[in-house]
């Protein structure tokens, strides 16, 4: 065991600063379950520590279930069943905690997350940017954030995680089919009689990717070349203002107007969320364009706020409850049988009919 550096804690008590050294090495592998702790007497050696000190510090990892004392045998790193706490770590990106954010969407997120708690008996615990929580307080942890995000946060890589909404092959991951979605968003619209679809994205994240895959997808299907001047692709929108996607998709529309939309001639607009077709549809209707009546309009991600907009939204309804039910099952599973191979586990999207796309006499190109 290596000492810890006392001087880059001033003033802490010495028994925490062995206790943290202990947990650091318990938690990044380097003291693995069933591996023998050093003896009373070299902890005492190592850190100059006063045998009652050395007691204190065994008996609350001991306390913690992270250690177990063996008569004439030493003090052991605790199997993985009696080092668990009953704590999942939720790292939610920030964005996801303000007001800029659809608060249905994050809701029905959180509320499939408690739901699956409660019934596992596991408690969950809010993760902060400024890491309030040790990460040896936590059995492993949901990460409804960016994958880079989480990264520049130090979570151990030993320590289980599930990130949701994100497609990637080194965490196990839980979606929602994103291609299959726009894919089928696509696919109505064309089934409407509509052939010059247009849509907005953000053109490097991840699920506008698949979403913009899927739509591609639909078109190649009906034997529609898409245009490029059909696809509205920008960098990534600022999470600044109130409703960012709102305005984001007001902000594109209006621009798209400005440069020539009507002589795109289409007839409809895959939008890459709720928010940002509802902007959509704002503008549009502003500048005297009927929706759906001369352009169509379909979101992404099926929440309630599809209805209080005139006319309703049509959209595509994430599962998002489910997934944050599934997430916390995956994660548990990884909690109490060890390291998995990671997979991307998606759930299946349906088309929430509302009042935004119309019917259209098909017409020759």
């Amino acid at each position: 065991m290596t000492n810890v550096d006392t001087k880059s804690k001033k003033g802490m008590p010495k028994y925490l600063h062995i206790y943290e050294d202990i947990h650091r090495q318990i938690q990044n592998g380097t003291l693995k379950p069933g591996d023998r702790l050093p003896s009373f007497s070299e902890l005492r050696t190592s850190y100059d520590a006063m045998p009652a000190t050395v007691d204190r510090t065994y008996a609350r990892l001991e306390r913690e279930n992270l250690v177990v004392r063996e008569a004439r045998r030493g003090v052991f790193v605790a199997p993985r069943e009696l080092a668990q706490t009953g704590t999942i770590g939720l790292l939610l990106r920030s964005v996801y905690r303000t007001p800029p954010h659809d608060s249905a969407y994050v809701q029905h997120v959180l509320d499939g997350i408690l739901e699956a708690s409660r019934e596992l008996e596991m408690k969950i615990t809010l993760i902060e940017d400024n890491c309030n929580v040790h990460y040896h307080q936590v059995d492993g942890i949901l990460l409804c954030c960016d994958k880079w995000e989480a990264y520049a946060m130090g979570i151990p890589e030993q320590l289980p995680q599930v990130i949701l909404f994100q497609h990637t092959n080194d965490i196990t991951s839980v979606t929602a089919d994103d291609f299959g979605g726009a894919r089928m968003a696509t696919s109505h619209l064309i089934a409407q009689g509509h052939r010059r679809i247009a849509c907005l994205m953000e053109e490097n994240l991840d699920i506008p990717i698949q979403r913009r895959a899927g739509y591609h997808a639909a078109l190649l299907d009906a034997g529609i070349e898409a245009l490029p001047q059909w696809m509205r692709l920008t960098e990534k929108t600022s999470p600044s203002k109130s409703l960012y996607y709102l305005e984001w998709g007001r902000q594109q529309m209006r621009a798209w107007l400005n440069e020539g939309w009507l002589d795109l001639q289409c007839t409809a607009i895959v939008a890459q969320n709720d928010l940002s077709a509802i902007g959509i549809v704002q503008v549009l209707q502003e500048a005297g364009i009927d929706v759906p009546g001369k352009v169509s309009v379909i979101g992404f991600d099926g929440t309630p706020i599809c209805d209080v907009t005139s006319p309703r939204l049509t959209s595509i309804q994430v599962p998002l409850f489910d997934i944050g039910k599934e997430a916390v099952k995956v994660l548990c599973d990884q909690i109490k049988n060890g390291p998995q191979t990671p997979r991307e586990i998606s759930l299946p999207v349906k088309l929430r009919a509302g009042d935004s796309v119309a019917q259209i006499e098909l017409k020759g190109e």
